[in-house]
């Protein structure tokens, strides 16, 4: 499950970052995300 979860979290600061959020904001929103999106979603922001 932590796999899982720092795949979600690492995936999600590159997909912020590229749409333009600050490196740190996006660190402090993927933490709050990764808990709570659904594996549909994830696997389509992959």
């Amino acid at each position: 499950m932590a796999d899982s979860i720092y795949e979600r979290h690492n995936t999600l600061i590159k997909i912020l970052t590229l749409l333009g959020v600050s490196e740190s904001t996006a660190r402090t929103d993927a933490c709050k995300i990764e808990h709570d999106i659904s594996d549909e979603t994830f696997d389509v922001l992959k």
